[in-house]
């Protein structure tokens, strides 16, 4: 669908290539990015650092979307790569590294609060569930423009610069990019309040897999002990998990 705007938008196949290409190169370094505010949250609250990570992604998510399909200036005819595609470009490059740290987040989460012999089903069901909602936001987004919108007519053929069926698909692109939006802010909201918990529960001996963890645990604290002996220096402060 968003291939389909930048063409109506006039933007040649350089450009939305160079457009598509800042988006994943912010998705790439969300990673990066949302690992350094893990471990920065980590360092205060723990509780509530992936949830308030996710919420704040989310809601800035939002505007961003709106951003390039409603502010910045389009081109009026295709002429090649030019200057209307660099801010496009860096609004795609922001919006993947917001968006995109739902994955890492989702990850986190799930390795927390899932036992470790259960980790490869539930990733598996995860990367299904991510598939089966891409595949449908999909028809719903083309379903909403044609059915909502009324953009597509019988006899359209062409895909070329069309200003008023850009204004239309920005339209069902926002509308459905919002519902998900809202959504997945719903849920990183709630799982501030359900996220600690389930941390605990699963950390207790008695839960299964608890046992596991706590072994990891003290591996690795007995091998920080080690380095410490060998080099000299001051053993970290490992907190103890409630």
């Amino acid at each position: 669908v968003f291939a389909h705007w930048l063409r109506l938008v006039c933007f040649t196949h350089d450009e939305a290539g160079l457009i598509f290409a800042m988006f994943g190169a912010g998705m790439a370094f969300s990673s990066l990015l949302c690992g350094y505010l893990l471990n920065l949250a980590a360092s205060r609250s723990w509780e509530g650092g992936p949830s308030s990570i996710g919420v704040t992604s989310v809601l800035i998510g939002v505007p961003l979307v709106g951003v390039p399909l409603f502010l910045l200036p389009k081109p009026t005819a295709p002429l090649g790569v030019g200057g209307e595609a660099i801010p496009f470009g860096c609004a795609a490059f922001a919006l993947g590294l917001c968006l995109a740290m739902c994955f890492t987040l989702n990850s986190k989460i799930c390795s927390d609060i899932f036992p470790p012999e259960m980790l490869n089903y539930v990733f598996a069901v995860f990367q299904l569930a991510i598939r089966v909602v891409s595949s449908v936001s999909e028809l719903l987004a083309h379903a909403v423009v044609d059915e909502v919108f009324k953009i597509y007519e019988p006899d359209f053929k062409d895909i070329g610069c069309d200003e008023d069926a850009a204004k239309v698909l920005s339209m069902g692109m926002f509308a459905c990019c919002n519902v998900g939006l809202a959504i997945s802010c719903a849920v990183y909201t709630a799982m501030r309040y359900t996220y600690p918990e389930d941390c605990r529960r699963v950390w207790e001996p008695g839960h299964p897999g608890g046992e596991t963890r706590q072994a990891t645990t003290q591996r690795t604290r007995g091998a920080a002990r080690a380095g410490q002996a060998a080099g000299g220096g001051e053993l970290p402060t490992l907190h103890e998990e409630s």
